[in-house]
Protein backbone atom coordinates (compact mmCIF):
# COMPACT_ATOMS: atom_id res chain seq x y z
CA UNK A 1 0.00 0.00 0.00
CA UNK A 2 1.34 3.62 -0.64
CA UNK A 3 0.82 5.97 2.11
CA UNK A 4 -0.52 8.56 -0.49
CA UNK A 5 -3.89 6.32 -0.45
CA UNK A 6 -6.92 7.43 1.30
CA UNK A 7 -8.72 5.06 3.89
CA UNK A 8 -12.46 5.47 4.15
CA UNK A 9 -14.61 4.37 6.82
CA UNK A 10 -18.37 4.36 6.39
CA UNK A 11 -20.89 3.85 9.11
CA UNK A 12 -24.68 3.61 9.09
CA UNK A 13 -25.25 4.96 12.59
CA UNK A 14 -27.87 2.80 14.82
CA UNK A 15 -28.26 0.69 17.64
CA UNK A 16 -27.21 -2.17 15.32
CA UNK A 17 -23.45 -0.06 13.76
CA UNK A 18 -22.37 -0.75 10.22
CA UNK A 19 -19.99 -0.26 8.46
CA UNK A 20 -17.68 -0.47 5.36
CA UNK A 21 -13.84 0.01 4.99
CA UNK A 22 -12.04 0.86 1.63
CA UNK A 23 -8.65 1.92 0.85
CA UNK A 24 -8.67 3.93 -2.44
CA UNK A 25 -11.48 2.60 -3.71
CA UNK A 26 -11.50 -1.16 -2.87
CA UNK A 27 -13.31 -2.12 0.19
CA UNK A 28 -11.60 -4.47 2.25
CA UNK A 29 -13.80 -5.27 4.76
CA UNK A 30 -17.45 -4.11 6.37
CA UNK A 31 -19.63 -5.70 9.11
CA UNK A 32 -21.70 -4.37 11.53
CA UNK A 33 -21.84 -5.10 15.61
CA UNK A 34 -24.60 -4.64 17.69
CA UNK A 35 -24.38 -1.77 19.87
CA UNK A 36 -27.22 -1.54 22.35
CA UNK A 37 -29.17 -4.54 23.57
CA UNK A 38 -32.71 -3.40 25.21
CA UNK A 39 -31.91 -4.51 28.59
CA UNK A 40 -28.59 -2.32 28.92
CA UNK A 41 -27.76 1.26 29.74
CA UNK A 42 -26.45 3.63 27.10
CA UNK A 43 -22.84 4.43 28.84
CA UNK A 44 -22.89 0.66 27.84
CA UNK A 45 -23.00 1.03 24.38
CA UNK A 46 -20.93 3.95 24.00
CA UNK A 47 -18.06 2.39 25.76
CA UNK A 48 -19.04 -0.92 23.42
CA UNK A 49 -18.99 1.74 20.54
CA UNK A 50 -15.69 3.21 20.90
CA UNK A 51 -13.72 0.31 21.63
CA UNK A 52 -15.09 -0.81 18.09
CA UNK A 53 -14.19 2.20 16.45
CA UNK A 54 -10.45 2.42 18.50
CA UNK A 55 -9.99 -1.48 17.25
CA UNK A 56 -10.99 -0.51 13.38
CA UNK A 57 -9.26 2.54 13.40
CA UNK A 58 -5.95 0.67 15.02
CA UNK A 59 -5.96 -2.42 13.52
CA UNK A 60 -2.25 -3.41 12.90
CA UNK A 61 -2.63 -4.27 8.96
CA UNK A 62 -4.22 -0.79 8.58
CA UNK A 63 -1.90 1.26 10.65
CA UNK A 64 -0.11 2.51 7.73
CA UNK A 65 0.48 6.21 6.57
CA UNK A 66 -3.06 6.59 5.32
CA UNK A 67 -5.54 9.39 4.83
CA UNK A 68 -7.92 8.70 7.05
CA UNK A 69 -11.79 10.15 6.65
CA UNK A 70 -14.71 8.53 7.91
CA UNK A 71 -18.40 8.86 5.86
CA UNK A 72 -21.95 8.35 7.33
CA UNK A 73 -25.29 9.13 6.77
CA UNK A 74 -27.52 12.23 8.58
CA UNK A 75 -31.49 10.74 9.75
CA UNK A 76 -33.40 13.39 10.19
CA UNK A 77 -36.92 11.67 10.28
CA UNK A 78 -37.59 8.98 12.51
CA UNK A 79 -40.02 6.29 13.40
CA UNK A 80 -39.94 7.14 16.66
CA UNK A 81 -38.76 9.76 19.64
CA UNK A 82 -36.72 6.20 21.22
CA UNK A 83 -35.04 6.22 17.72
CA UNK A 84 -34.01 9.63 16.86
CA UNK A 85 -32.27 9.75 20.83
CA UNK A 86 -30.50 6.61 19.79
CA UNK A 87 -29.16 8.33 16.48
CA UNK A 88 -28.62 11.71 18.39
CA UNK A 89 -26.19 9.41 21.02
CA UNK A 90 -24.47 7.67 18.79
CA UNK A 91 -24.37 10.12 16.02
CA UNK A 92 -22.65 12.63 18.61
CA UNK A 93 -20.09 9.97 19.89
CA UNK A 94 -18.98 9.40 16.52
CA UNK A 95 -18.69 13.42 16.25
CA UNK A 96 -16.63 13.44 19.18
CA UNK A 97 -14.50 10.25 18.36
CA UNK A 98 -13.27 11.78 14.74
CA UNK A 99 -12.71 15.12 16.70
CA UNK A 100 -10.59 13.12 18.74
CA UNK A 101 -8.32 11.75 16.17
CA UNK A 102 -8.59 15.11 13.79
CA UNK A 103 -9.55 12.97 11.12
CA UNK A 104 -12.31 14.32 8.85
CA UNK A 105 -16.17 13.31 8.56
CA UNK A 106 -18.64 14.00 5.77
CA UNK A 107 -22.57 13.48 6.36
CA UNK A 108 -24.93 12.76 3.66
CA UNK A 109 -29.01 13.06 3.82
CA UNK A 110 -30.59 8.95 3.35
CA UNK A 111 -32.60 10.37 0.36
CA UNK A 112 -29.15 11.12 -1.27
CA UNK A 113 -27.82 7.81 -0.44
CA UNK A 114 -30.44 6.12 -1.49
CA UNK A 115 -30.82 8.29 -5.33
CA UNK A 116 -26.92 7.97 -5.83
CA UNK A 117 -26.96 4.34 -4.98
CA UNK A 118 -30.09 2.81 -6.13
CA UNK A 119 -31.71 5.67 -8.55
CA UNK A 120 -34.74 5.21 -6.10
CA UNK A 121 -34.83 8.13 -3.43
CA UNK A 122 -36.96 5.91 -1.36
CA UNK A 123 -35.44 3.05 -1.91
CA UNK A 124 -36.13 -0.22 0.36
CA UNK A 125 -33.45 -2.21 2.56
CA UNK A 126 -34.33 -4.99 0.00
CA UNK A 127 -33.34 -2.67 -2.91
CA UNK A 128 -30.19 -1.32 -1.05
CA UNK A 129 -29.07 -5.51 -0.41
CA UNK A 130 -29.87 -6.05 -3.83
CA UNK A 131 -27.89 -2.95 -5.36
CA UNK A 132 -24.39 -4.33 -3.34
CA UNK A 133 -25.46 -8.02 -4.25
CA UNK A 134 -25.42 -6.87 -7.74
CA UNK A 135 -21.85 -4.85 -7.26
CA UNK A 136 -20.22 -8.09 -5.73
CA UNK A 137 -21.24 -8.35 -2.20
CA UNK A 138 -21.16 -11.76 -0.58
CA UNK A 139 -23.15 -10.67 2.72
CA UNK A 140 -26.35 -11.05 3.64
CA UNK A 141 -28.98 -13.19 1.93
CA UNK A 142 -29.80 -12.40 -2.00
CA UNK A 143 -33.48 -11.81 -2.27
CA UNK A 144 -33.59 -10.44 1.21
CA UNK A 145 -33.08 -7.66 3.62
CA UNK A 146 -30.53 -9.36 5.87
CA UNK A 147 -27.60 -7.83 6.86
CA UNK A 148 -29.10 -4.43 5.81
CA UNK A 149 -26.97 -2.14 8.03
CA UNK A 150 -24.04 -3.55 6.26
CA UNK A 151 -25.35 -2.91 2.66
CA UNK A 152 -26.46 0.79 3.73
CA UNK A 153 -22.93 1.12 4.87
CA UNK A 154 -21.34 -0.02 1.73
CA UNK A 155 -23.80 2.42 -0.18
CA UNK A 156 -22.68 5.22 1.70
CA UNK A 157 -19.08 4.27 0.84
CA UNK A 158 -20.04 4.19 -2.71
CA UNK A 159 -21.83 7.17 -2.48
CA UNK A 160 -19.05 8.83 -1.18
CA UNK A 161 -16.46 7.32 -2.95
CA UNK A 162 -18.11 8.05 -6.67
CA UNK A 163 -18.32 11.97 -5.29
CA UNK A 164 -14.31 11.41 -5.80
CA UNK A 165 -15.03 9.97 -9.21
CA UNK A 166 -14.22 6.56 -7.93
CA UNK A 167 -15.68 3.14 -8.03
CA UNK A 168 -16.42 0.66 -5.88
CA UNK A 169 -14.84 -2.97 -5.97
CA UNK A 170 -14.55 -5.95 -3.32
CA UNK A 171 -11.57 -8.02 -3.32
CA UNK A 172 -12.10 -11.08 -5.29
CA UNK A 173 -10.99 -13.54 -2.09
CA UNK A 174 -13.45 -13.20 0.82
CA UNK A 175 -13.32 -15.02 4.11
CA UNK A 176 -14.65 -14.44 7.15
CA UNK A 177 -12.62 -12.84 9.98
CA UNK A 178 -13.96 -12.51 13.54
CA UNK A 179 -13.29 -9.07 15.84
CA UNK A 180 -13.29 -11.27 18.98
CA UNK A 181 -15.40 -8.91 21.43
CA UNK A 182 -15.47 -9.75 24.82
CA UNK A 183 -18.76 -8.49 25.80
CA UNK A 184 -20.73 -10.14 23.04
CA UNK A 185 -23.23 -12.48 24.19
CA UNK A 186 -22.11 -14.57 20.95
CA UNK A 187 -20.42 -14.16 17.73
CA UNK A 188 -23.46 -12.91 15.69
CA UNK A 189 -23.24 -9.60 17.34
CA UNK A 190 -19.42 -8.24 16.39
CA UNK A 191 -17.78 -9.67 13.09
CA UNK A 192 -15.99 -8.61 10.21
CA UNK A 193 -16.28 -9.95 6.97
CA UNK A 194 -12.89 -9.09 4.75
CA UNK A 195 -12.89 -9.08 1.08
Amino acid sequence: MQKDQTRTIALDIGTTLGWAEALDSVIVRSGSIKLKNTDERWGTAIARLWDFLTQLVTAPEYAKDFKLEFAYEIVNFHESIHSAHAFGRILGQVEKFTEYGNWSFVSYNVGVIKKNFTGKGNAKKIDMCARCHQLGWKGGRVGTDKDNDEADAIAILAVHLAGRNKHIEFLQERHYDPIIYPEAKNQEEVYTRSW
